[in-house]
């Protein structure tokens, strides 16, 4: 585990939309009170999002690796 990790995760603010910690009691940003359950179950959800985003970044750059090694094998396959 990273020194950096923390247990703290992040969603958006139901009243202004900007992002904020789910251990916060109040938004930084419009001062609105932060229910606790509601941001465990928002900071859940910003987390799928998250994860799923990133899966599909990880399947976007296979599927460019892909072309390039076809077309490496393209090249080097006609210098036989």
């Amino acid at each position: 585990m990273s020194t950096f990790m923390t247990s703290a995760r992040i969603f958006p603010c139901a009243t202004c939309g900007e992002v904020i910690y789910n251990d916060s009691t109040v938004c930084r940003f419009c001062s609105a009170l932060v229910d606790r359950q509601a941001a465990e179950a928002a900071a859940d959800l910003q987390e799928q999002v998250n994860n799923s985003v990133n899966q599909a970044k990880w399947t976007r750059n296979a599927a460019g690796a892909m072309w390039g090694f076809v077309g490496l094998g393209l090249i080097f396959g006609f210098v036989r």
